[in-house]
């Protein structure tokens, strides 16, 4: 069984400091077991069109198995897969978490989710996940990578930020102050994108900067707007970016997150058509 790796261009930013590696294909390791003929069929299919990059199609073909089937962890295995390929972090999380619901010992499932909890700034709950994989799957070749990458999780990564999670969505609820359904992938038509950071820890008066670029061809970032935050020990700051007047560009963007001029999170997302 192979796991997998964002392998979508943009989420590599992220992911590149971590010295893990894996390879990016779903997983069948049912589809000739005990699954019924009919769920086999929208697993087969949904396999074949994520290594076919048509991502709709395997979105739309796992979603009617995990719908049909919700007790087979391998669908939510790949519908995970699916989701990350078209940029839905989020959801992909879901997925994989129901996988691990069902199935304990998937280890894939926990390597993938320790990928998505770091690029989601989740430190701890990435560590976590990467600990139970290397208790599963011990004699992983990248074993000695994997356990420098979980103390640089525990230790580095939690000493020098202060950030909890980061967030990113077209929906926010000014009422409850809470971003609704989380995405990192946004449509040409959106309004306006918003970014609750979660703060942890903080010292007193701490100010954060957030800068937001759109990634060229040549992998050049082009400032797009910025903004100074301030905020308390543990509390969560919101900042937010409208539509530029001559329209968003398709393609990579990220946002950065500064405390004295040092950048401490990356978000990568995406605007597409």
């Amino acid at each position: 069984m192979k796991r997998l790796l964002f392998f979508i261009t943009f989420l590599g930013i992220i992911l590149c400091g971590c010295s893990v590696s894996s390879e990016n294909y779903p997983d069948n390791r049912d589809s000739q077991l005990n699954l019924p003929q009919k769920a086999k069929v929208l697993l087969d299919k949904g396999i074949k069109d994520i290594k076919s990059d048509r991502i709709s199609d395997a979105i739309s073909d796992l979603e009617k198995l995990t719908a049909s089937y919700p007790d087979y962890a391998v669908g939510y295995y790949n519908l995970g897969h699916a989701y990350a390929k078209n940029n839905e972090i989020y959801k992909a999380i879901i997925s994989w978490e129901k996988c691990v619901t069902l199935d304990k010992n998937y280890a894939d499932a926990y390597y993938n989710l320790g990928l998505a909890y770091k690029l989601a700034q989740s430190n701890s709950k990435a560590a976590d996940n990467f600990t139970i994989y290397l208790s599963l799957k011990p004699d992983d070749p990248n074993s000695n990578e994997i356990k420098a990458e979980i103390i640089n999780l525990k230790n580095n990564y939690n000493e020098k930020t202060i950030i909890n999670k980061i967030l990113l969505s077209d929906k926010f609820d000014l009422v409850n102050n809470e971003i609704i359904d989380p995405v990192n992938s946004f449509k040409l038509d959106t309004k306006t994108i918003y970014s609750l950071i979660e703060v942890s820890s903080a010292p007193k008066n701490t100010k954060l900067s957030a800068a937001w670029y759109y990634i060229n061809y040549d992998n050049q970032k082009i400032p797009v707007n910025s903004a100074s935050i301030a905020v308390k020990s543990n509390a969560s700051a919101l900042i937010s970016i409208s539509k530029p007047k001559n329209g968003w560009l398709v393609g990579r963007y990220e946002l950065d997150i500064l405390t004295n001029d040092n950048i401490i999170a990356i978000i990568p997302f995406s605007i597409v058509r």
